[in-house]
C-alpha cells in the first residue's frame, strides 16, 4: 500500500498561511461593524460580509484537507480521500492498451511521430513513471 499526501513544503505553507488568512478575513468581516471604522457604508458591509465569509470557508477547508487528503494505491485498487468527496477506482475496470503515445503529432498525417512501449503492469509510482518516460 502507497498512501501520499500533499508535499510537506505546501503543507508548511498551508499550515502557516490559512490561520493568517483566516483571522484576515475574519477581522475583514467584523471591521465594518466596529464604532469607531472610518467609512461604514452599506456598500462595504455588503461587498466584505460575503467575501470574508467565502474566504473563511475556502481556507477552512483547505487545511482540513491538507490535513486529512490522501491517495492510497493498494494491490487492488486506488482511491482519494478528501474533505468534500471520495473516490474510488478498481484496476479491473481499467482498459490497458500496450501503447502509450507521448509527442507530437505529425501535422501533415496526422499520425503520431512517437510511440513507446509501456511495460505490464503499469503499477510504477509517478516518479518512476516519469524518469520512465524522461530515459526514453
Amino acid at each position: 500500500m502507497i498512501e501520499l499526501r500533499v508535499a510537506r513544503g505546501w503543507a508548511v505553507f498551508i499550515y502557516l498561511t490559512a490561520p493568517l488568512l483566516i483571522f484576515l478575513f475574519g477581522w475583514l468581516l467584523f471591521m465594518p461593524f466596529l464604532p469607531n471604522a472610518k467609512g461604514n457604508s452599506n456598500n462595504l458591509i455588503w461587498f466584505l460580509t460575503p467575501v470574508s465569509l467565502g474566504m473563511i470557508g475556502l481556507m477552512v477547508i483547505g487545511l482540513l484537507d491538507t490535513i486529512f487528503g490522501k491517495v492510497v494505491i493498494e494491490a487492488d485498487r486506488i482511491y482519494s480521500k478528501s474533505i468534500l468527496s471520495n473516490r474510488e477506482l478498481l484496476f479491473n475496470e481499467i482498459s490497458t492498451q500496450s501503447k502509450l503515445s507521448i509527442g507530437k503529432r505529425d501535422k501533415s498525417s496526422c499520425l503520431k511521430s512517437r510511440v513507446k512501449e509501456v511495460p505490464k503492469p503499469v503499477m510504477m509510482r509517478s516518479r518512476a513513471c516519469f524518469k520512465w518516460v524522461k530515459e526514453r
